[in-house]
């Protein structure tokens, strides 16, 4: 089955099922092919059931006269760069393994089920242009939207959870982004702070074991191998 016009347009799909091979299959229906690129997931129908395949390649045609469309593209961007995909390829060849499996193994489990890459990611809120534009006390009148404004100011953009914990209003932000001063974006969640170990004193040592502290060198590391045992000590296999 040939494409229409000169553009790639058949999907070849790594598909998570026991079998050796790739899958084609059409765009789904109404996308932009320019938003496709090899390493992306998408939902395909695949005997009766919907999976999670991934782009390997887009090629102009394909030997079978029929092809079913993928049903949605999952993400807008890669979530295989070029390096992993070689090196599952690889991994498929060397070890006789079914690739679209391999590829499914790659993947968190989230990902595995369709979850979007960034389904993790939390909410920021930071100022719009506008927002770093006004002085310090342009909202003196509205205290909370004042305190609100001032923190983003002196720390940044600032969580939901931070937003949260803060006892910062969801009504409080809103009348930001009303006025147009605050926006939503996603980053990754930040992992809390690790608090820093509190000193210790050492345990106090007895007599042999401070004489064995002393002993260790502690300028230099060095390692001795004995020699092997001679060939009647050597214990012998008992395999045929």
């Amino acid at each position: 089955m040939a494409s229409d016009g000169a553009n790639p347009a058949i999907l070849r799909l790594a598909v998570p099922v026991p079998l050796r091979r790739l899958f084609d299959y059409l765009p789904p229906e109404g996308i932009d092919l320019s938003t496709l690129s090899p390493g992306q997931r998408l939902w395909v129908p695949f005997g009766g059931r919907k999976l999670v395949a991934v782009l390997v390649d887009m090629v102009p045609e394909s030997p079978l006269a029929q092809l079913k469309p993928a049903l949605e593209l999952i993400d807008s961007a890669p979530v295989f760069d070029g390096c992993c995909r070689d090196f599952l390829h690889w991994a498929a060849d060397y070890y006789q393994a079914p690739v679209g499996e391999l590829y499914a193994a790659a993947l968190p489990a989230a990902l595995r089920k369709g979850k979007p890459a960034d389904h993790w990611a939390e909410q920021w809120l930071q100022l719009t242009t506008e927002g770093k534009g006004l002085p310090e006390t342009a909202l003196s009148r509205a205290p909370k939207q004042q305190a609100l404004l001032q923190l983003l100011l002196e720390r940044g953009r600032q969580s939901r959870t931070q937003l949260k914990a803060l006892d910062h209003s969801t009504a409080t932000i809103r009348a930001l982004q009303d006025r147009g001063l605050v926006e939503w974006i996603a980053g990754p969640t930040v992992p809390p702070a690790i608090p820093a170990a509190e000193a210790t004193a050492p345990p106090e040592l007895n007599e042999e074991q401070r004489q064995v502290l002393d002993a260790i060198p502690v300028d230099r590391f060095s390692a001795s191998c004995s020699r092997a045992p001679p060939a009647a000590a050597r214990p012998r296999s008992t395999c045929a």
